[in-house]
């Protein structure tokens, strides 16, 4: 009997050295949450980005909230927010003129091929087209930092004909004075020309 309790004691000292073990490591390991940081939630297996922690409810850059959240989720490796990224630019930039988020430049995003690619920088958490033919030298920044780049609306077509013309000046005319009338000096030009 007196070697049972011996073991129960070595089996005692046995798990609480490992979780002692354990603890150092979780300590010097474990990740740190907080806002601007990638993690995957473990039930959707979702990338997303958390834009605040209050408590026991994190939010997320998408709207999302999650409520005790501790245990159900991991940081994010860089290829999954590339991915996540990539998926999300796809559908919001391809044939699209944007403003650049670095130097303010215009650019029009091509799909991805020889000439095209994306790619994520995980330090300064921005996301990048990597451009063989970019005029400026530079590869258009596209996400930084939970920003996406504007997408520039296409101009407007000038009005053809007099009808349009008039149209068009009567709608501008009509934020400066409510009574919707072109001005005397407009209508004359006007009728200088055909219908």
């Amino acid at each position: 009997m007196e070697e049972f309790k011996n073991m129960d004691k070595l089996k005692d000292d046995f798990f609480e050295a490992i979780e002692i073990i354990c603890k150092d490591y979780e300590s010097k390991h474990k990740p740190e949450f907080k806002a601007g940081r990638w993690i995957v939630t473990a039930s959707c297996n979702e990338v997303k980005r958390i834009k605040e922690i209050n408590g026991d409810i994190i939010k997320y850059d998408d709207g999302c909230t999650h409520t005790n959240w501790k245990g159900f989720i991991r940081p994010a490796t860089p290829a999954e927010i590339e991915s996540h990224l990539k998926k999300i630019c796809d559908k919001k930039y391809i044939g699209k003129k944007v403003r650049d988020l670095h130097y303010g430049n215009n650019a029009t995003i091509v799909k991805e091929d020889d000439n095209h690619s994306w790619f994520y920088v995980s330090d300064g958490d921005r996301f990048i087209v990597a451009s063989n033919d970019w005029i400026t030298g530079s590869n258009p920044c596209v996400y930084e930092k939970g920003r996406f780049a504007e997408i520039i609306p296409d101009k407007k077509k000038l009005p053809k004909g007099k009808d349009e013309c008039k149209n068009f000046l009567l709608g501008f005319v009509g934020f400066i004075n409510y009574d919707y009338e072109l001005p005397t000096h407009i209508r004359d030009f006007l009728d200088q020309y055909e219908d």
